[in-house]
């Protein structure tokens, strides 16, 4: 009985790993090339500082360095989901389209836009669960120090 108990209890110990994990390794990715590659889209003046601030928070707390395009939110999107980015950076509607595809995190900054509200978010490909994990912190500690909880 004992040996079952130490075989069931080492089967189980091999079978955790870190938790949340990132289907595609975006976390781990991002520490090998020592950049976070982010696509930004067309923002409003007035956002701009928030999206600096963001991304600087984020190069302190992973130690790599950003990487930034511009570009239109359909074709940034569209690279994230190729895997040729880490991140993308824009405005974007708790409705969008692109939702089932990607992970849009709580907006940095919202506003109503019509009868819909847009947000300044982070939006990471479907799945990278440790990744989002470190976005939604980073968008935590500004919108805290800015008492927008």
């Amino acid at each position: 009985m004992a040996r079952f108990v130490w075989g069931l209890l080492t089967l189980l110990l091999a079978a955790c790993g870190p938790f949340p994990r990132d289907i595609d390794d975006t976390l781990q990715g991002i520490h090998e090339r020592g950049t976070i590659r982010v696509g930004l889209v067309t923002m409003r003046d007035v956002d701009e500082p928030l999206a600096r601030d963001f991304l600087a928070r984020l190069q302190r707390e992973s130690g790599a360095r950003v990487v930034t395009e511009r570009g239109p939110a359909e074709l940034q999107l569209a690279r994230l989901d190729q895997g040729a980015l880490d991140l993308v950076l824009g405005d974007f509607a708790s409705d969008s389209p692109w939702l089932p595809e990607v992970a849009i995190v709580e907006p940095i900054v919202d506003r109503p836009a019509g009868d819909r509200s847009l947000g300044l978010s982070p939006v990471a490909a479907n799945g990278e669960n440790r990744w989002v994990g470190v976005l939604e912190k980073t968008v935590r500690d500004i919108r805290e120090d800015a008492g927008r909880e």
